[in-house]
């Protein structure tokens, strides 16, 4: 598969993930027409620089999964996760919960975040297990 093609269908992705039409992403990037977005979209032209930076910026979208595949994480999402972490370790009671169940529950947490997709990323398990387990 050809590089063009692939940072395309990555962005394609992301507009999906967020939930975003090209028309709507086009607006929110403050194109003047949406003839670039559906030139880019389309594969006629290359994602413009311009374009990609300013999806990062304004849509939230993830440049770094663009760029090369790998989903990055902020520190906002390290924080909710701890704080995830947090509040469900808060919910169970420490005599009725081993360290063993306790890692399950924050791998289960990590999974089922939106923000990670597929891959758990190990700064944030080791985060979010240092949250529930204060070790």
């Amino acid at each position: 598969m050809d590089l063009e093609k692939l940072l395309r269908d990555r962005y394609k992705e992301e507009l999906k993930r967020l939930n975003l039409s090209g028309a709507e992403a086009a607006r929110r990037l403050n194109e003047k027409n949406g003839d670039r977005m559906k030139s880019m979209l389309g594969g006629r032209i290359r994602i413009p620089a311009d374009v990609l930076a300013n999806s990062v910026l304004l849509l939230d979208m993830d440049g770094s999964y663009v760029l090369t595949g790998q989903r990055s994480i902020s520190v906002d999402i390290v924080r909710k996760l701890m704080t995830r972490a947090n509040d469900l370790d808060e919910m169970l009671p420490d005599e009725n919960i081993t360290a063993e169940m306790k890692v399950d529950i924050v791998c289960s947490v990590l999974k089922t975040s939106q923000h990670l997709g597929p891959e758990v990323d190990q700064q944030a398990f080791i985060a979010a297990l240092h949250a529930v387990t204060g070790e």
